[in-house]
């Protein structure tokens, strides 16, 4: 469930140096699940012994990496130890690779640290990146021995449905970045991309990477995404999802008939 309150104290969180880890969900579906989904956490996907995505990992657009979810040894209630399975079972790996990371370099900020995670990640299904496994699944190996590395990071924007253009914030940065593509395309899961705009070389730090232009769009739900191109590594990119909604929900009164008036009572004193 969405909270407002949840929300900001993540924002706290992230924007006073702390990488958020959280676990994508048990539901199986790419419904988006808080605080999973927010812009401002890394989130994590479940996968099997075989390399493929769970059959309970909750799937999007809003999901970063997976990582081991099945089968998991571990300490359980009651001072034992068993097996456990979910996405809560693959997310504690993701934050003991962010703790890896911090050890190797205590200056590095959370938007840093995904980002190596995500470049590091072995790739399981499309080219790239996609909605069931993210980047892919973590590698430890490689993310301590990235050295060269881009940051993708969108802000959730505020639609005002009065307004033609929307601006899109976010960073697009790093030392080995060659240009970043900001896109949307309809729907949660897009096929398709309609390019917003492409800016060679320019460096971008929480600040506007272009103008969304949404006269023309109908309402509904649209996925916004970043993809910044590297010199040497992957492509780096992070989506949100976003809804343009121009017509509000109407409280229709209809008047009792004259038959309903004539049958009321009042209750006898």
């Amino acid at each position: 469930i969405y909270s407002r309150v949840l929300r900001d104290v993540i924002r706290f969180a992230y924007y006073n140096g702390c990488v958020v880890v959280t676990s994508s969900g048990n539901k199986g579906s790419d419904t988006p699940m808080y605080p999973s989904a927010f812009d401002e956490t890394i989130s994590v996907g479940a996968v099997n012994e075989n390399d493929t995505l769970a059959q309970f990992s909750s799937f999007g657009n809003f999901i970063d990496v997976t990582a081991p979810g099945t089968e998991i040894y571990s300490a359980k209630i009651g001072n034992r130890y068993g097996y456990l399975i979910g996405t809560s079972a693959a997310a504690p790996f993701v934050s003991g690779l962010a703790g890896l990371i911090i050890s190797h370099n205590r200056e590095l900020f959370p938007e840093q640290v995904r980002s190596i995670i995500l470049l590091s990640a072995d790739d399981l299904d499309e080219k790239g990146y996609d909605e069931r496994y993210g980047a892919g699944r973590i590698n430890v190996a490689k993310a301590l021995n990235i050295k060269r590395f881009s940051v993708a990071h969108l802000q959730t924007p505020h639609i005002d449905p009065s307004k033609k253009t929307i601006d899109i914030t976010g960073t697009a940065k790093g030392m080995d970045m060659k240009y970043y593509s900001l896109y949307y395309g309809t729907v949660k899961n897009p096929e398709n991309w309609e390019l917003i705009r492409r800016n060679v070389k320019t460096r971008v730090v929480d600040d506007k990477l272009g103008e969304w232009n949404i006269e023309s769009l109908p309402d509904g739900m649209y996925c916004l995404r970043l993809v910044v191109e590297n010199y040497y590594n992957s492509p780096i990119e992070d989506r949100v999802i976003v809804n343009i909604t121009r017509s509000y929900p109407c409280l229709l009164y209809t008047s009792p008939s004259p038959r309903d008036l004539s049958t009321s009572r009042m209750p006898s004193s």
